[in-house]
């Protein structure tokens, strides 16, 4: 993974992550959650992007405001999840909407 020293460039990274989705998504179950991710305009990206790799319960635990969400995408990002460019405004609208106090 990017997040660990794959050096992969940044324009092949979509297409890589399609690859993968494609070949290898259905081996191995998503991690379950008791709680089902939240209607919204980027649940398919938070589906994509987030639930990957952990489920519902950790985002729900983190409570933060806007510019708390925009440093956890970004870390997750640094971390090596690819959320397309052009959608992360929408997840961070959408992580704020359902996952703020």
């Amino acid at each position: 993974m990017v997040g660990w020293g794959a050096d992969i460039a940044g324009s092949d990274r979509e297409e890589l992550s399609r690859y993968l989705v494609e070949m290898f998504n259905n081996t191995r179950p998503r991690p379950s959650s008791a709680q089902a991710a939240p209607e919204g305009k980027a649940k398919n990206v938070f589906q994509t992007s987030c639930l990957g790799c952990h489920d519902v319960t950790p985002t729900a635990r983190i409570k933060a405001d806007r510019a708390g969400w925009m440093r956890v995408v970004e870390r997750m990002v640094n971390w090596g999840a690819y959320i397309p460019p052009e959608r992360k405004e929408d997840l961070i609208d959408y992580l704020v909407t359902n996952f703020t106090q």
